[in-house]
């Protein structure tokens, strides 16, 4: 299978054993939490948790 780069933006807290699969992207700010499985694209300001990593919360200004 072809690799996929995973694109993470600025000021994002990533929980430990986390895994990140291949072709993700995190928007600016984004918050993963301890063990969640992600994959796919994620908004900016957003909360992830679980697995499969699901969003939670969108904080806006």
């Amino acid at each position: 299978m072809p690799s996929k780069p995973i694109k993470i933006g600025k000021n994002c807290f990533i929980g430990c054993n986390t895994i990140i699969l291949k072709g993700t992207v995190l928007g600016d700010n984004c918050v993963v939490g301890a063990g969640a499985v992600v994959s796919g694209q994620f908004e900016e300001n957003c909360v992830i948790v679980g697995n499969p990593g699901k969003i939670i919360n969108i904080c806006k200004n």
